[in-house]
């Protein structure tokens, strides 16, 4: 809403990536007397950061956690992104992207991209190479323009000829 009044005034857009993530962290003043600030601080809120940074990498704006999209599923349409790994974390976190409120009617074109997308994302967790690159093809014949589709379609036409080794299918974050 805000980015349309502004768009109305030609003012300069509001552009902004989010990582959020579910998890114990420390919360409150930290610092020395003098030098202070009310901060978090935790895994948890290091991760939060990392997602927000690999946003850049999907072309997307808000990217969760499996942790976090668990609890907000009912509520939040979303669509898993990839298995990750970010910078200072060995563990892979399962990452989703957020497309808005479930309470809305799907334009029947994005129905149909996120069924065909989902089943592409299905297909490569059984490394079924050759279909989910088929399903991740009929989902850009959709939404052509789908970066994370794009991306996964690319990785589909490698892995067929190449297919990865157990674990080498998670992407590894390099950067913060």
């Amino acid at each position: 809403d805000l980015n349309r009044s502004w768009a109305a005034m030609n003012r300069p857009l509001l552009k902004i990536r989010v990582g959020i993530n579910t998890g114990d962290m420390v919360v409150g003043n930290m610092g020395a007397t003098g030098k202070f600030a009310y901060t978090v601080m935790g895994d948890s809120v290091n991760l939060a950061s990392r997602l927000e940074g690999t946003n850049k990498e999907y072309h997307t704006k808000i990217m969760v956690s499996r942790r976090t999209y668990e609890q907000v599923a009912d509520k939040i349409l979303g669509r898993e992104l990839d298995r990750i790994t970010v910078k200072g974390r060995t563990e892979p976190v399962t990452t989703y992207e957020l497309l808005g409120m479930r309470d809305g009617v799907l334009e029947p074109d994005m129905e149909r991209f996120l069924a065909l997308y989902a089943k592409g994302m299905e297909l490569s967790r059984q490394r079924c190479w050759s279909d989910a690159r088929r399903s991740f093809e009929q989902a850009l014949a959709v939404r052509p323009d789908d970066y994370p589709a794009q991306l996964h379609l690319e990785r589909m036409k490698r892995y067929e000829v190449t297919p990865p080794s157990d674990g080498e299918d998670i992407v590894v974050m390099e950067h913060k």
